[in-house]
């Protein structure tokens, strides 16, 4: 298990197209993705229980990565983090 710590660093805070980008992420990979704000914990493949964590910006979070292409798996979530949802789609 990988995990890594991260902050929400969109104005908007967790909203739903940053939350539907993580929970793709989730989804197309073969390792659990959790993430954790203080004592609550969502599923990254629930775009429900990510929004319920309600994240402003500056919320930090712990990424809790476990499984056979963790690396990898954490090493997109944090970029997500660090430029924002749709980085990809703007190539950063």
């Amino acid at each position: 298990m990988q995990t890594k710590k991260v902050t929400v660093n969109t104005p908007h805070g967790m909203h739903m197209r940053f939350a539907g980008e993580i929970m793709d992420k989730a989804r197309n990979c073969a390792s659990r993705v959790t993430i954790k704000k203080g004592e609550t914990s969502a599923n990254g493949r629930s775009i429900i229980e990510l929004l319920l964590l309600e994240a402003p910006e500056g919320s930090e979070l712990e990424l809790l990565v476990d499984g056979s292409d963790e690396g990898v798996v954490v090493a997109e979530l944090e970029r997500i983090f660090l430029e924002g949802p749709g980085a990809a789609a703007r190539g950063g």
